[in-house]
């Protein structure tokens, strides 16, 4: 709706109100009160809405609704409405009370349309919450109910709503198959809203997925679609949303040229809400553009019109946002104030995990200023906080920060003793990244001693794990760091061996930062600068492993067809490749087709083996 479009509704009520208080009509009267709220709702102006959302619950509270089915249904959107004005000033607690009896009064005078509005409404609150399997259970309430009533276009909404749901807890397929199943119900019945909405949607799949191609394909029919219709709300959003999948892309004056955008489009709507976020994303994309100062004028921005609107929680968010660009630019003291006020909000709203993170923070500015001491206080502040919630993944970080802490203070063994804290609930946690990083931790603390036994010991430790991970990135940090402790250890060819492998890593996995820090190192090795020395060891490496195979492979299949004295012990180790998860992917196919042969399979299944080995096992087999 256009601002003017506003005024004119609002000029409306305002004269029609007077008449119905006059006539004792209390009815029109809380109605009309009503639809004043859900302007200034619509408007963003959070505090009036709210203040005329309460004036007609009391005008309401003097009839007796259970004699009147026609103020019943209004009480009860009238309630559901000021739950949504709760929720958008992020008290969910007194939103879920309203939102239950709205919903009460809805099946109780059997009104099928409130009802699925105000159960779409606990789910979206409940989605919020991070409660995702609640929010489907609503969602699919709310569906049972549209099917029921025959609404296609209802069920339709419901539809791409179960869709985004299952989007949130990570099943894509159910997510695309609702979402697909609702957009052809909007097309049917030519809903155009809907199906701009619902195309969104199935962008935000894609996203998830980071397929960002076919995103922005989404995006883009949708936007054709709002801009058709003057949806501008909509509009707006996946302006926004094109936008930040351009930022994602690196591509940077794109993206913040969509922003702004919508942008625009917020402040022409009149939408505090759309454009507070605006403001955050601009302020965000320029902050990852360096561009600080430009950073914090829209943040500061978002923060004046968040705290006219009341929400806490993006108050929270912005204030911390602001912080780390004070942080960035060094100033710690402007940090800490900030910091300070997220932390003030954190206790205020009694949020104990983003309490916990907070007081991590303002550790961190501590440490950078040398204060180890407010450090570690701030820190055990945030450890008993993780400890009383059960939250092991935090706990587990915070052990490893203090360990910092008195690493820098060159108290070795309690920095070794808190990461080995760490590493147990990482353990017991299942935290494979986490785990690898202390582990890796651990191994530096005994490399700065000149223990480069214990270290390698450590990291051998760390790569294991971080194998099973499957992140490139660290495999390649850790590999780099056994590298250096058998530099140190005068262990040259081991050294190299091991920075070859991360060459090879790099290179298949195109992780750029990794190969310009192997070229510019090269030098100290004795290699050319670049990367042609390390190509060149690569592929003897690939020529001596590629013959060691190729030998292994031969007598194995001679001991089978020979039945010499060693088959059994051959078929163990084969058997062991075969299961061993610590060992690259090939091993353990040639150790299934080593196994399948020995067990009496005369041509195993050979296409899961890379071609070179494939034509070793091949030559083989003819024999």
């Amino acid at each position: 709706m256009e601002i003017s479009d506003y005024e004119t509704s609002l000029s409306y009520f305002r004269e029609a109100l007077p008449a119905f208080q006059k006539n004792s009509d209390r009815k029109m009267e809380g109605a009309i009160a009503n639809g004043i709220s859900l302007i200034f709702l619509e408007k963003g102006d959070y505090e009036t809405a709210l203040n005329y959302a309460l004036e007609a619950l009391s005008v309401l509270q003097h009839t007796d609704y259970k004699e009147d089915v026609e103020i019943a249904h209004e009480k009860g959107r009238l309630l559901n409405n000021t739950g949504k004005i709760y929720h958008a000033i992020g008290d969910y607690d007194t939103e879920l009370s309203y939102l239950k009896q709205a919903l009460g009064i809805s099946q109780e005078i059997k009104d099928q349309d409130l009802e699925s509005i105000t159960l779409n409404d606990m789910s979206r609150l409940y989605g919020n919450l991070g409660e995702h399997e609640v929010a489907l259970s609503y969602m699919k309430q709310s569906l049972a109910l549209h099917k029921q009533s025959h609404s296609k276009r209802g069920y339709g909404t419901a539809l791409s709503n179960i869709g985004d749901g299952y989007r949130n807890i990570g099943d894509y397929d159910t997510a695309l198959s609702y979402l697909k199943q609702g957009l052809a119900i909007q097309q049917q019945i030519g809903n155009k809203i809907g199906e701009g909405r619902t195309l969104c949607h199935i962008s935000q799949v894609y996203n998830a997925q980071k397929d960002y191609e076919t995103t922005l394909l989404y995006l883009r029919q949708a936007l054709v679609i709002q801009k058709q219709i003057g949806d501008k709300e909509g509009e707006g959003d996946t302006l926004n949303n094109i936008g930040r999948v351009l930022e994602e892309q690196g591509e940077h004056e794109m993206g913040l040229s969509y922003m702004k955008q919508s942008l625009a489009i917020t402040q022409q709507i009149g939408d505090k809400f759309g454009e507070r976020i605006g403001l955050y994303n601009i302020g965000a994309s320029c902050y990852t553009q360096g561009n600080h100062e430009a950073a914090l004028y829209y943040m500061e921005q978002s923060l004046d019109i968040n705290q006219q609107i009341g929400d806490k929680k993006f108050e929270r968010r912005i204030i911390s946002y602001i912080s780390e660009i004070y942080s960035t630019q060094g100033d710690y003291e402007k940090a800490l104030i900030y910091l300070k006020q997220s932390l003030a909000i954190s206790q205020q709203i009694d949020d104990k995990e983003r309490e916990s993170d907070t007081l991590a923070s303002i550790s961190n500015i501590y440490s950078m200023q040398g204060d180890y001491a407010m450090a570690l206080s701030y820190l055990n502040q945030g450890l008993v906080i993780t400890q009383q919630i059960g939250n092991k993944a935090n706990e587990g970080a915070i052990l490893n920060s203090i360990s910092k802490i008195f690493e820098l203070q060159g108290d070795y063994a309690m920095a070794v003793s808190y990461l080995n804290q760490g590493l147990v609930i990482m353990q017991q946690v299942g935290d494979k990244v986490g785990e690898g990083a202390t582990l890796n931790n651990i191994a530096m603390i005994f490399e700065s001693q000149g223990d480069y036994k214990t270290a390698l010991f450590y990291l051998n430790q760390a790569l294991s794990v971080v194998q099973q991970s499957g992140d490139k990135m660290r495999l390649c940090d850790v590999l780099i760091n056994i590298g250096f402790a058998y530099m140190k250890n005068n262990q040259i060819q081991e050294a190299a061996s091991a920075w070859v492998t991360v060459y090879v890593i790099a290179r298949k996995n195109n992780l750029d930062e990794v190969l310009d820090a192997l070229a510019k190192f090269a030098p100290r090795l004795g290699l050319p600068e670049g990367l042609e020395g390390w190509e060149m060891l690569a592929q003897r490496a690939q020529s001596g492993e590629i013959g060691q195979i190729k030998q292994f492979i031969h007598t194995v299949m001679e001991a089978a067809r020979s039945n010499s004295a060693e088959v059994g012990q051959y078929f163990e180790v084969v058997s062991k490749m075969a299961m061993d998860s610590n060992v690259p992917s090939y091993e353990r196919e040639l150790g299934k087709v080593l196994q399948r042969f020995m067990s009496g399979v005369k041509n195993p299944d050979l296409g899961g083996l890379p071609e070179e080995i494939r034509e070793i096992v091949q030559e083989e087999l003819k024999m």
